[in-house]
């Protein structure tokens, strides 16, 4: 599997290269991978001919700004499905999608070979859709995460690189349960006791420890080389740990202590897993705290008290106390300019400039809108939608909802899965 970057108008670009015998590629296109019996819309699955002469599994994106347009909606390339079949090809630029339509024609003044569709057969009616090479034209370009358009839900699944062993942590509230989870099987690896009422569960940078809260008054560390706990910190009979942050550099994390009388901020030594300090927090029930991508502000949210308060790491104190409806979830923008908070009720985003703590925008999504994801290169915001049991897209360029896509129940967490 094979994850880059290329627009369609630099395919083309590179279309008028070296003159190719239909002997060195005897191969139509291949058919498209299995789609679990529901198959993206036929103008996004398409077959790629690419620099490399190889036939490529690829899923053009319409929300992409391009130089082309197909069914009125612009197109590009997701760099998300990205897949080599290892079979020849030889008129580099061409497409072709799944119902045998091409976007790039045949040049027989490049090639020996013929044209072909997904069958085998001649694609006489092929179509240039630009000059040959196309004038550059100014676009941006943009990671769509899976899940992100089509009137049907994509369940195209990528493959899984099981060499790189990739495993995931899950809490089991009632059960008083960690699971590891092996992302490419969904096997079980581990299930591992903690102390009961566990919330939340995070992974040091190193990915040495994971570092569990529990609402009964412990903070667990389990070492992931054995899947043991190897330290549990027994806190206070009047501190509940609930939601947990760690530093990039994994040096510190926070903890918030979920009550309503002295309600804080615990700081705990990573190194020494130990409690290093505490930090006051003025409103009750602190659920969920996020630091900031310097590490040097916390985003504490309030879903009973209406607010996000941001607290000064170093000092303590608070910088700023945000009005949101039930606040639930919190993310950054690379250079920690901007935060994006989700609203549960009624269901909204907002944009906060991080410099002057104004809104900026209020995006509706959807009911019980909770978990937020930022796409690597910060363009695309996907929002789970707890009770109106649905997905909410949002372009962070022009801060506008794309879609919001149903779902068959409520959606729980989220998360990228790039194509390895």
């Amino acid at each position: 599997m094979k994850r880059k970057i290329l627009s369609v108008a630099a395919v083309i670009l590179m279309s008028s290269q070296v003159r190719v015998s239909g002997a060195d590629c005897p191969n139509p296109p291949p058919p498209f991978p299995d789609q679990k019996g529901s198959p993206v819309p036929i103008h996004w699955n398409a077959d790629m001919c690419e620099d490399d002469l190889h036939w490529h599994y690829v899923i053009i994106n319409r929300y992409q700004v391009g130089p082309f347009t197909f069914g009125g909606k612009a197109a590009d390339k997701n760099p998300y499905y990205d897949q080599d079949s290892g079979k020849k090809c030889c008129n580099k630029g061409e497409i072709v999608f799944m119902n045998g339509a091409a976007v790039k024609a045949h040049d027989s003044s490049k090639s020996d070979c013929p044209s072909t569709n997904e069958s085998g057969g001649p694609q006489n009616t092929a179509n240039s859709m630009a000059p040959d090479p196309p004038p550059p034209l100014p676009y941006r370009t943009f990671a769509i995460p899976p899940l992100t358009f089509g009137d049907a839900a994509l369940t195209f699944v990528p493959q899984c690189n099981a060499a790189a062993g990739p495993t995931a942590f899950h809490v089991v509230h009632l059960d008083d349960v960690v699971t590891r989870i092996n992302q490419c099987t969904e096997a079980t690896i581990a299930a591992i006791k903690v102390p009961s009422n566990p919330l939340e569960v995070q992974v040091t940078p190193d990915a040495k420890w994971a570092i569990v809260t529990s609402y009964d008054n412990a903070i667990s560390f389990i070492d992931t080389s054995t899947n043991q706990v190897a330290k549990v910190i027994q806190t206070d009979f009047d501190t509940f740990p609930s939601g947990i942050s760690i530093s990039p550099d994994g040096s510190f994390a926070l903890v918030t202590s979920y009550i309503d009388n002295n309600p804080a901020l615990l700081v705990i030594d990573v190194p020494n897993q130990a409690i290093k300090s505490r930090i006051p927090l003025p409103l009750a029930f602190p659920q969920s705290v996020f630091l900031n991508p310097d590490a040097t502000l916390a985003w504490v949210t309030y879903p009973f008290g209406g607010a996000v308060e941001v607290v000064d790491v170093m000092t303590g104190n608070i910088n700023q106390s945000i009005p949101v409806t039930q606040p639930l979830h919190v993310v950054f923008n690379a250079t920690g300019t901007v935060a994006y908070i989700s609203s549960q009720g009624p269901g909204s985003v907002l944009v906060v400039d991080t410099t002057t703590y104004s809104i900026l925008k209020n995006i509706p999504t959807g009911l019980g809108a909770s978990d937020l994801q930022l796409s690597p290169d910060g363009g695309i915001l996907t929002v789970g939608n707890w009770q109106g049991n649905s997905i909410s897209e949002i372009d962070t360029y022009d801060l506008t909802l794309i879609k919001t896509i149903p779902l068959g129940g409520p959606p729980i967490g989220v998360a990228l899965v790039p194509i390895q």
